[in-house]
Parts: structure tokens; sequence; C-alpha cells
């Protein structure tokens, strides 16, 4: 396995850090545990993965309750509200932002439905490591062309302040083929939730 190294100097309020990004060429990242590899496909740019749970769920709400008629239609109300929260540097899976620019790049106008019950998609390149949109519910039939416009807004927002070739961070309330959800963009494929 080849490891690629960045190394970047932060301000005096932050440790210096260093970020190691392995990158066996031609390979996707294994599947974290509670997920599984649903497909792969190459691209111009890398390896396109999606990920899902590795066990079924019975209902589209992940075995949670349906929510109350109230409850629904306050959400649906603020749904596609895209609310960005921008992750914490110091305990998150930062992406670099060149292979989030490719993933967006990957994405953006890709009218195919995705595999059944993904719940993320990652390119992982030689060079640039793995860049991720995971969700935090299942949006059946969404096609993955739908993923991107909360993922640019996440993208365009969440870049720390000298450290602008990092990206991570969350879009809540994001609106999904009739799914109201919290979208992710950071390295990993399994770190994307509601709370």
């Amino acid at each position: 396995m080849r490891l690629d190294i960045a190394v970047f100097i932060l301000t005096s309020t932050v440790t210096p850090m260093a970020v190691f990004i392995p990158t066996p060429p031609g390979v996707p990242p294994a599947a974290p545990p509670g997920l599984k590899i649903l497909a792969v496909e190459r691209t111009e740019h890398g390896l396109l993965t999606w990920y899902g749970s590795d066990h079924s769920v019975s209902s589209s709400l992940n075995g949670k309750a349906a929510a109350s008629p109230e409850l629904s239609a306050k959400l649906r109300k603020r749904c596609g509200s895209n609310q960005i929260e921008c992750a914490d540097v110091r305990d998150s899976p930062m992406a670099l932002t060149l292979s989030c620019e490719y993933l967006l790049d990957d994405i953006k106008d890709k009218q195919s439905t995705q595999p059944t019950r993904p719940r993320s998609t990652c390119l992982t390149m030689d060079k640039y490591g793995t860049c991720c949109v995971t969700w935090s519910k299942d949006a059946p039939g969404a096609r993955t062309g739908a993923l991107y416009n909360a993922a640019k807004d996440i993208f365009n927002s969440c870049q720390p302040a000298g450290m602008e070739w990092f990206v991570a961070g969350k879009s809540r309330d994001t609106y999904i083929n009739g799914t109201c959800l919290t979208e992710c963009l950071s390295r990993a494929p399994d770190d994307c939730t509601d709370d």
C-alpha cells in the first residue's frame, strides 16, 4: 500500500498536524462495520463506490416509528432548506477538496438510479484519497445527481480558514426524492446522522 502524506502548518492557535491518506491503486476503501459495498464504477477520476447497510431494514424510516402528522407537516415546510453545519477540524474525517471536486463532477449530471438502499457514494483517487457523500436515511428511487446540490453547498461553505484544501460538513433538512434527510460530505462512507 502506498501512502501519500499531506503535511500542513496551521496558525498558532492550533497544533500542527499531518494527515496520512492511504491510497491503494484501484481498490475502494473497505466497507466499515454496518455497511457493505453495493456497486463500484470506474470513472475518469477514480473509483466511484456505493455503500449500503449490510442488514435489511423493514421500513424507510430505518426502524423508527412514523412521524406524527403534525411533525410531518413541520418537516415538509422546512425540508429543502439545506441548513449547513461545518465539521470541527479536530474530530472530523476531513476530505481533500480536490477529491471532493472530482466526486461532485462525477455525480452532478448522473441520472442513473442508485443501487438498492445505498447510504453513501465515495470517489477514491490514487493521488487524492477518498471523498464521500453520505446520507442519514434511505431515499428510495433517488438519482445520483440529486445528491449534488447539498454536497456543493457543503463544499462551498465548509473549507476551514487557512485549510482550504480540506472539507467536511453536513446539510440538514435536505430533500431528496420525497425524503427529508441529512446529507454529509467528508472522507468517511459512514459518517452521516441526523443528530
